[in-house]
C-alpha cells in the first residue's frame, strides 16, 4: 500500500519546536517584547523568511527581519547541543518503517545545515535515503512543492506515499501533493483547527499502529 514514509523534522522528529519557542522567546524579551504561543503555532512549518517577518511584525519589534533572525540562530544554536532530543516514538516508528521496507524521507522547512546537525546530534541522519530542506524548493510548506519533490527523490508515486506532520501547514502541503496525511498536532495546538489529513492522532506510536492496520489490511 505504502512504499515511502516522508517525515518533518521539527517537532515531530526532533523536539526543535520546544527549543525554538525558549529562543524565540529570549529574544523577544531581549527586544522588549513578548512572544506567545498563538504566534509560534502559526509560524510552525514555515520557512525562515516568512516567519523572521511575521514575528517583528506580531510584536512591533523595533527589529529588521533580517537582523531577528541572526538573533533568534544564535541563541538556537546555543540552546541545541544540551536540549535536543528525538521525541518519543521516533525510533519506533523508523525500526518499524525499515522492517516494513518503507523507504524514509526527511522533508523540512529548515534549512540544509540545520538538518545535517539536527540528525546527526541524534543519531538518526543515516536513517534517511533522501531529505528535502528550504534549499531544495522554490515554495515551502503549504505548497505541495516539498512533498511532489521528495516523491521524485525516491522515485515513486506521491499516492504511494504517506506523509507524517505536526504542522498545519505541512498537513496541507502533504495533502495537496497527493499523498496520505497523518497529523500529529503540536504541543498546545487545536486540533479542530487540523483539515489537511486523513487520519490523526496524538504520537508516532499511534501513526505506527494505524499504518500497521491499513497494511495488514492490504
Amino acid at each position: 500500500m505504502f512504499s515511502a514514509a516522508l517525515l518533518d523534522m521539527d517537532g515531530l522528529l526532533l523536539n526543535t519546536e520546544d527549543i525554538a519557542f525558549e529562543a524565540f522567546t529570549k529574544v523577544c524579551q531581549d527586544n522588549g517584547a513578548t512572544f506567545t504561543e498563538e504566534i509560534h503555532r502559526r509560524i510552525l512549518g514555515t520557512r525562515s523568511d516568512f516567519w523572521s517577518e511575521f514575528v517583528v511584525k506580531e510584536t512591533r519589534l523595533d527589529i529588521t527581519p533580517k537582523v531577528f533572525r541572526e538573533m533568534y540562530r544564535d541563541v538556537y544554536s546555543e540552546l541545541i547541543p544540551r536540549l535536543i532530543r528525538v521525541m518519543p516514538g521516533t525510533l519506533e516508528f523508523l525500526d518499524w518503517a525499515d522492517l516494513n521496507s518503507l523507504k524514509l524521507s526527511v522533508v523540512t522547512s529548515s534549512s540544509q545545515a540545520s538538518l545535517e546537525r539536527n540528525l546527526k546530534l541524534v543519531g538518526i541522519r543515516e536513517r534517511f535515503s533522501v531529505v528535502v530542506t528550504a534549499e531544495s524548493v522554490v515554495e515551502g510548506k503549504p505548497s505541495p512543492e516539498p512533498y511532489l519533490k521528495a516523491s521524485q527523490f525516491l522515485n515513486l508515486d506521491i499516492a504511494n506515499c504517506v506523509v507524517l506532520e505536526d504542522s498545519i501547514s505541512g498537513t496541507q502541503s502533504g495533502f495537496a501533493a497527493g499523498a496520505y496525511v497523518i497529523a500529529i498536532p503540536s504541543r498546545g495546538a487545536d486540533q479542530t483547527l487540523y483539515k489537511h489529513q486523513d487520519f490523526i492522532c496524538n504520537s508516532m506510536i499511534e501513526a505506527r499502529n494505524h499504518l500497521n492496520g491499513l497494511m495488514n489490511r492490504s
